[in-house]
């Protein structure tokens, strides 16, 4: 009798432990798969030692419609020419460079993420709308960019009206 007992009891704990793991893969494993990384040519992966100061300076902005300047001061915040624009940093660890734009010419805003290369003079990330006029939840897509920090000439400053090529 006392043999039956336990083998019930152990194929109790066996059927709770199945029971267990087949919650585990089901519903355990389920989760919001990560946003996937932006890679940026130059990056090495390791933790990296860029201030917001190192920000400071002229950039040059591209994308599939054209480039053009930007120059930021120590905090990472500056202006741009194209649609009256402004840039803010509002976070840079390990090489993610976070921020929001917003043009006042055409009324919208949005925000921007980047990661930076190891010697933190070029980027790659991406845009996104927050709002377009009066839409605080615009479906309308942004886009993917670099920026360069380097001297633009004048002909970068007005080449929106040309494409990259």
């Amino acid at each position: 009798m006392t043999k039956t007992r336990e083998t019930v009891h152990m194929r109790k704990w066996k059927l709770v432990g199945i029971f267990l793991f087949l919650q585990f893969v089901f519903f355990g494993c389920r989760s919001t798969p990560p946003e996937p990384q932006v890679h940026a040519p130059g990056h090495d992966g390791q933790t990296s030692s860029i201030k917001k100061s190192d920000l400071a300076g002229t950039w040059e902005y591209r994308d599939e419609n054209g480039a053009y300047c930007l120059t930021l001061n120590r905090k990472g915040h500056g202006m741009y020419p194209w649609q009256g624009g402004r840039l803010s940093t509002t976070k840079l660890d390990n090489g993610r460079w976070q921020g929001k734009w917003h043009q006042t010419k055409n009324d919208r805003e949005g925000e921007f993420d980047l990661l930076l290369s190891s010697s933190g003079n070029q980027a790659e990330g991406r845009w996104w709308y927050t709002r377009i006029k009066s839409d605080n939840s615009p479906t309308q897509p942004g886009g993917r960019f670099t920026l360069l920090q380097m001297p633009c000439s004048p002909q970068v400053t007005h080449s929106l009206l040309s494409p990259l090529r």
